[in-house]
């Protein structure tokens, strides 16, 4: 699916470094802060990325790009650039055929990052939920400190409750 030229002087480039990334962290950081330095074509490098991500058979290959794309955006959101909504933009036409093409560990993978953008409002509650309603199923790997504090709120009073029977039934 390849995407119509943008017109972007840099596309070459950028094809051509996304098909040296490597899965070491500084080739991921690097490529991002080139993708961050052009951000005035950051929909062209996210259409670009897009293409390049799904045209790609191998899920680790996919999963590469995906994290290059988290780099961009994490980087991106706290610089408030234009490359998380255009990354944003994006994902759902990428995470969801890498996730239904993946093995179980790349999957898992995933929906960590997910879990992660979520919880870290690297994309809005909305985008999330345009990613789930794209068939992006996920489970979130956090889980919240009320939830925890309240499952032991259970657990204690379950094993007082437990330990009551047991005693006053031994008086009885």
């Amino acid at each position: 699916m390849a995407h119509a030229s943008s017109g972007w002087s840099n596309e070459s480039s950028f094809r051509a470094k996304l098909a040296k990334l490597s899965q070491s962290q500084e080739s991921i950081q690097t490529l991002s802060h080139w993708v961050q330095f052009h951000k005035a074509h950051a929909a062209a490098a996210a259409a670009l990325w897009a293409d390049e991500a799904v045209s790609h058979q191998d899920p680790q290959r996919r999963l590469l790009y995906i994290y290059l794309a988290n780099d961009v955006m994490q980087n991106s959101r706290r610089k408030a650039t234009p490359c998380v909504d255009a990354f944003a933009s994006v994902l759902p036409r990428v995470l969801p055929l890498t996730h239904a093409a993946a093995t179980a560990s790349v999957r898992t993978k995933i929906e960590r990052l997910l879990g992660i953008w979520e919880e870290r409002a690297v994309l809005t509650q909305h985008q999330i939920g345009e990613l789930r309603t794209v068939g992006l199923k996920f489970r979130p790997i956090y889980v919240s400190y009320i939830y925890i504090h309240r499952s032991i709120d259970v657990y204690r009073y379950l094993s007082l409750s437990i330990f009551l029977s047991i005693y006053l039934a031994s008086y009885r």
